[in-house]
């Protein structure tokens, strides 16, 4: 991994998502209980911060398919 592409995910990291990401991404790991390992917010509204009219994109990781899907 080079040194910019370092320090893109590390400042991505530290900054706070925005209340709207934050209960979208709790929500869905609700949906899965304890299944839900992880949410991962991506995609261009990331890049440019803006929220309105458009799509949010996230991951969700779980521990096992058939643990989250039955």
């Amino acid at each position: 991994m080079s040194a910019e592409l370092r320090t893109l995910v590390a400042e991505t990291l530290a900054g706070e998502a925005s209340p709207v990401v934050r209960t979208f991404a709790a929500r869905l790991a609700a949906r899965y209980g304890e299944a839900a390992r992880g949410v991962l917010f991506y995609g261009s509204s990331l890049r440019t911060g803006d929220l309105t009219g458009t799509l949010l994109d996230f991951y969700l990781l779980v521990d096992d398919y058939t643990h989250a899907y039955g």
